[in-house]
C-alpha cells in the first residue's frame, strides 16, 4: 500500500509540475502578444518554441512557417487540459493573428516599441547567440568578493544596487582581476543613467545580448516588483518586500540569459542578494523597458589603490604576466611618490622595500601592485635639468 500511495502522491506532483509550465509558457506567449506586431516581435514568438531561430530566418516563409508550426503545438488547446485550457484557446487564437498581422509587416522594418525603426533587409552571423550565457563564466573573476559586497550598502541604497554593480562589474572586467577600489552605491545621484558617465539605452534583444557578450552586465531600470513573483521558490531571498511596494520599479541587473523549458529567460541579480541567480522571462515584470549599459568603457579608472607609479607599456602588452619590471623616474616624480608614501622627510633610499601601483601611462584600468626593489641615480635630463633614476620592481600580484 505504501509503494502505491508513493507513486499517486508521485503522479499528483507531477501533473502540479506540468500545470505550472503550462501556465508559464501561455504567460510568456501573452507577453510578446502585448507588443506592437513588428518582425521582432514575431521573431520573439518564435523563439519560444524554436530557440535556434535567428532574425533572419523569420524572413524565409519554409523556416517561418515551420517555427510556427511547432509554436501551435506547444500552446494548442488539447495539449492544456484542465485548469490552462481556458487560456490556452484564448492565446492559441490571439497568437494566430498577431502572427498573421506581423507577417504582414514583413520587409517594412523592425519597429521597436515606439522609440525608433531600423531596417533588417540584410541578416548576418551577430544575430545567432549560444543558448546560455553568464557574464561571471566569462569573466570568473567578476564574481563578487567581500571587497566589493562591503561598499554595496544595499540595505540604505537598494535601488542603486544595480548601477552601482554594472559599473563595478565592468571596472573588474577592463582591470582584468578583482577591483579594490569600487564606486559605493551613496555616490549614486539621481536615476542611473546619470551614474558612471551617463548610460545608453538598449532598444532589442540583440543589443543587450551583444553588451552583455563584449562588454559585461546590463541595468534593467523599469523591473516591476510583485508579491506574486517574490512568493515563488526562493526569489525571496533577492528582493525585500519590507523595502519596497509591490508593484514599485527596482532596477535590477541582468548578467545574462538561459533557455528554460518555457522558452527564454533573462539571468538577473537582485540587491539583497548579489550572488544569487534569479531567471526573469522574456518580457515578463517590465524587464526589457527600460535597459541601459555605460557609455564609459571605464579604461580610465583607477581601480586600485595608489600612490602610482606610471609607465609607458605601449610595447609590451603582455607586462602583467612579468615576476617584476624596471624603469626612470624624474627626481620630481620621485619626490610625488615619496610624499604619497608620507616619506618625505626620509632618505630617497628608504623607499625601497615600500608597495605602490604600477599603473599604464595610457590606462589608468591597467595596474598592478609591486614592492619597490632597487633605486639608482643615472642620469640628468637634459631638457628639464632634472635628476633621472633607475626604479625597479617586483610584481606582488
Amino acid at each position: 500500500m505504501s509503494l502505491k500511495r508513493g507513486r499517486e502522491e508521485e503522479g499528483n506532483g507531477s501533473d502540479a509540475a506540468n500545470a505550472s509550465l503550462a501556465a508559464l509558457l501561455i504567460a510568456q506567449v501573452r507577453a510578446v502578444l502585448n507588443k506592437q506586431p513588428s518582425t521582432e516581435a514575431l521573431y520573439d514568438l518564435l523563439r519560444i518554441a524554436t530557440p535556434e531561430l535567428n532574425l533572419e530566418d523569420v524572413r524565409n516563409e519554409e523556416q517561418r512557417a515551420s517555427a510556427w508550426k511547432k509554436l501551435q503545438a506547444r500552446i494548442h488547446p488539447d495539449k492544456h487540459l484542465g485548469g490552462t485550457q481556458d487560456a490556452s484557446t484564448g492565446a492559441f487564437q490571439d497568437a494566430k493573428n498577431f502572427f498573421d498581422q506581423c507577417v504582414k509587416m514583413l520587409g517594412i522594418g523592425v519597429k521597436l516599441g515606439a522609440k525608433a525603426t531600423v531596417s533588417m533587409a540584410s541578416g548576418d552571423a551577430s544575430n545567432r547567440f549560444p543558448a546560455t550565457f553568464h557574464t561571471m563564466e566569462k569573466w570568473a573573476h567578476t564574481e563578487y568578493g567581500s571587497s566589493l559586497d562591503s561598499v554595496l550598502d544595499t540595505r540604505a541604497h537598494g535601488d542603486r544596487f544595480a548601477a552601482a554593480a554594472c559599473v563595478n562589474i565592468r571596472g573588474s572586467i577592463v582591470h582584468g582581476k578583482k577591483i579594490e577600489l569600487a564606486w559605493d552605491t551613496s555616490f549614486v545621484e539621481g536615476d542611473t543613467a546619470s551614474f558612471g558617465g551617463g548610460f545608453i539605452r538598449l532598444e532589442t534583444e540583440r543589443a543587450i545580448k551583444e553588451q552583455l557578450q563584449l562588454k559585461g552586465p546590463v541595468v534593467s531600470e523599469n523591473f516591476v516588483l510583485r508579491h506574486d513573483f517574490v512568493r515563488r521558490g526562493s526569489y525571496a531571498d533577492s528582493f525585500d518586500l519590507s523595502q519596497f511596494e509591490d508593484g514599485k520599479t527596482l532596477p535590477v541587473l541582468i548578467v545574462g540569459w538561459e533557455m528554460t523549458m518555457t522558452g527564454e529567460a533573462w539571468i538577473v541579480r537582485g540587491p539583497h542578494a548579489p550572488h544569487y541567480d534569479v531567471k526573469i522571462a522574456r518580457g515578463q515584470f517590465g524587464i526589457e523597458e527600460s535597459v541601459l549599459a555605460p557609455k564609459s568603457s571605464f579604461e580610465n579608472q583607477a581601480w586600485q589603490p595608489g600612490p602610482y607609479l606610471k609607465w609607458n607599456f605601449d610595447l609590451h602588452s603582455d607586462w602583467k604576466q612579468w615576476p617584476a619590471s624596471g624603469g626612470t623616474v624624474s627626481w620630481t616624480d620621485l619626490k610625488k611618490l615619496l610624499v604619497e608614501l608620507k616619506m618625505d622627510g626620509s632618505s630617497i633610499l628608504s623607499i625601497v622595500g615600500k608597495e605602490c601601483t604600477v599603473q599604464d601611462v595610457h590606462v589608468a584600468a591597467s595596474s598592478r601592485r609591486a614592492k619597490i626593489t632597487d633605486l639608482l641615480l643615472v642620469d640628468k635630463l637634459e631638457a628639464a635639468g632634472d635628476k633621472c633614476f633607475n626604479l625597479s620592481v617586483s610584481f606582488v600580484d
